[in-house]
Parts: C-alpha cells; structure tokens; sequence
C-alpha cells in the first residue's frame, strides 16, 4: 500500500511546506512512481524508496546490463533500494550564475595545471595514470594534489527544479543501485524512478 507522500507525510515532517508542494511537480512525480514505490519528502530531503527490502547479490557497475535473474554471488545482506536526493529553496538566476563563474574559474585553473605538469602526456591505463619513471609519478603526484586543492572551490549545481525546490543528486543518491540485487525487477525499476525523476524536472 502506498504512502501518500505529498500529502499527509509533509505536513508532518515538511511544516506548512508540504502544502505548496501538493500543487507542484512532486504530486505528478510521486504519481507516475512504479508501483511498490513511495515517496516522501522533507524541507531538505526527497526519498524514493522500494517498499519491500532486497537482497545483494554482486556488485553492479554503471553500464553493466540488469541481471534477468539473480546471480547468486554476493553476501545476501539485506539492503533497502532507494534514491535520496537533496532539497534546497529553488535556486535564483544570481545563484545560477555565480555558480557558473566559479566552476569556470575552477575548470579553467585545472586546465592550467594539466598544462603545468604536462599531465596529458603521461599513460592512462583503466582512469588511471600509469607513470613510466620518477618523473612522472612526481608530476601525477602534484597534478592529483593541486587539482583537489581546486576542485574544493568547486560549486556543486542542481540537477534540476521541481515546483519550488532545487535537486541536487550525487553519489549517495545511487548508491543503492551499485548493487545487482534479488528481485532483479526492483533494479530496473529504480533505474526507470531516476529517469522519471529527470522528466519530471525543469
């Protein structure tokens, strides 16, 4: 039995927020969710989750086909599937555009490090630089460095907007759907609940 997320859920957990959001895109969302899926949402947190628990049978890798059947592999820890995304009071043009400033300004100091330390001419080998000598792991070294220092002024942008929120997703977003799990049913289904998620937003 589905909960009835945009509605008396918020007005619990959301304050007077779930109110607004009854007449926004999230109603349409929860709406068009695959059956055995429930969403529900807070003033900074949306959750789309599986209703029945599942199994993890393997690992799953991002471009690897759904299982049709589970593999049998794995520790069969009991797992909960859900997709949690972050909430914030939808983002202004100014937000927009001072996050575009300072990615910019962040890709374009890593395009000078790349430049500095020759990066690109060291071997890539499986996303990982492969050093010939001393040389070069001292230049992948302080490349790797640098970069991080950099990308920690990076802005992280929403995804999208639905009704009055911003969406941000990331990597605990998916985090379950790293896994093949049994029923492999649920798998494809989540997979389908993201692609929603993107149709559903502006």
């Amino acid at each position: 039995m589905r909960l009835v997320g945009l509605v008396a859920i918020p007005l619990l957990v959301g304050g007077l927020a779930g109110i607004a959001r009854a007449d926004d895109g999230f109603a349409a969302l929860e709406r068009s969710l695959p059956s055995g899926w429930t969403m529900l949402t807070t003033d900074t947190e949306l959750v789309i989750r599986h209703d029945r628990p599942c199994f993890r049978t393997g690992e799953h890798q991002p471009n690897d086909p759904v299982p049709a059947s589970p593999k049998g592999k794995g520790d069969g820890a009991l797992v909960t599937l859900e997709l949690r995304y972050h909430l914030e009071p939808r983002w202004t043009p100014a937000q927009h555009a001072e996050a575009k400033r300072a990615n910019g300004a962040v890709a374009a100091e890593v395009k000078a490090l790349r430049d500095r330390y020759r990066i690109d001419a060291i071997h890539v080998a499986k996303g990982s630089y492969t050093p010939a000598n001393a040389d070069e792991r001292a230049r992948v070294d302080a490349f790797q460095k640098a970069e991080r220092a950099a990308q920690r002024m990076a802005v992280h942008e929403p995804m999208c907007a639905l009704g009055d929120q911003s969406l941000f997703d990331g990597e605990e977003t998916y985090a379950g759907m790293k896994h093949d799990i049994d029923p492999p049913e649920a798998l494809k289904q989540a997979h389908a609940v993201v692609e929603l998620v993107k149709k559903s937003c502006e």
